[in-house]
């Protein structure tokens, strides 16, 4: 009976955190341009608000988990796979 190998886990791992890690920062950077040109009046609204911090926080962290997330699923989806791996 032949051995049936396995595709190497840790390598799909550490291809999806680096894309993460990547989309985090593009996410964080297209956030922080939104604030720097005052789209929409963001800025405005976020300075002026009482909780600030907080907005902050929750806008910057959307914003990085959200493109995060997308880039690593992205970089799952076109890994090359072998159609008799299994």
């Amino acid at each position: 009976m032949d051995k049936i190998e396995r595709p190497d886990f840790y390598r799909l791992i550490h291809v999806m955190a680096f894309h993460f890690v990547f989309g985090l920062a593009v996410g964080l950077t297209f956030a922080c341009l939104l604030l720097a040109f005052d789209f929409a009046g963001l800025r405005g609204l976020i300075w002026r608000a009482d909780s600030a911090t907080s907005d902050l926080i929750l806008f910057l962290g959307g914003f990085a988990e959200t493109f995060g997330g997308l880039v690593a699923v992205t970089a799952v989806m076109v890994l090359p796979f072998e159609d008799e791996l299994y």
